[in-house]
């Protein structure tokens, strides 16, 4: 996390957090969860598990969390999650995980 962020604050307080990892077609609803907090979830479908965790309905996978530490590393904040649930799991070849690096949107090579 940034230690700008204005939503660590009230996430670091909730009793459990979600985790979705993305597929490849989530580039548009990956912006828009990074974008302004009154539109963030606009347009996107998500779940909320029985303790309040939020994840994203059609994630690759989905898992429910609790902090367990944060380690200042600069400007940013890295933060360990404790899993306690594997709400959801699947694999698709049709789709790969969604990879963000050096500001844009990418997928991972298969091979073998």
């Amino acid at each position: 996390m940034a230690n700008t962020s204005k939503t660590w604050p009230d996430l670091r307080r909730a009793g459990r957090l979600g985790v979705s990892v993305l597929a490849d077609h989530h580039d548009l609803a990956c912006r828009r969860l990074a974008g302004p907090v009154d539109q963030r979830f606009d347009g996107v479908s998500v779940v909320e598990g029985e303790d309040g965790a939020v994840t994203i309905g059609d994630a690759l996978a989905r898992f429910e969390c609790s902090l367990h530490r944060e380690v200042v590393a600069g400007d940013h904040t890295i933060v360990l999650l404790r899993l306690h649930v594997v709400e959801h799991a699947a694999h698709d070849d049709s789709g790969s995980p969604l990879v963000f690096h050096r500001s844009g949107f990418g997928t991972m090579a298969v091979t073998g």
